[in-house]
């Protein structure tokens, strides 16, 4: 499937600084991020998150993203969370937040919401994980 997004027309679109990539196309900024997914994601879950739910279709299916990365995957999760907050907290690194934040709508504020109520709701799964974030 990788394949696939290699020989997918170029995107330049981080240049007017909106998001990385224009869905369908791809640059080295895909590429990396949907390697992540292959690398640290069952093989058919990392096709339906890289290849079926693009775009718009993204927003409707965020929740199911998200709880599967949560649940499935936990240190997975820490350790993009744990990323997110570093890189918001360093003023040099806003473009790249504006950008992810333009492919992925990831909303900072509601995933670290969510990720400390699944926190709550199950410590035993999730506590060394929260005790470990580095809150701005």
């Amino acid at each position: 499937s990788l394949g696939v997004n290699v020989e997918m027309k170029y995107s330049s679109k981080y240049r007017k600084g909106k998001q990385y990539y224009a869905w369908w196309q791809t640059n080295c900024c895909r590429l990396v991020l949907d390697l992540v997914f292959y690398i640290k994601l069952k093989y058919q879950i990392a096709i339906k998150f890289t290849r079926t739910y693009l775009g718009k279709d993204l927003a409707k299916h965020w929740d199911e993203i998200f709880d599967t990365i949560t649940d499935d995957y936990p240190e997975f999760a820490f350790s993009l969370i744990n990323f997110w907050s570093k890189i918001g907290s360093v003023d040099d690194l806003k473009k790249v937040v504006k950008l992810m934040d333009g492919q992925y709508m990831p909303n900072e504020n509601q995933v670290f919401q969510r990720f400390l109520m699944k926190a709550m709701q199950n410590p035993e799964k999730y506590s060394k994980f929260v005790s470990q974030l580095k809150l701005f």
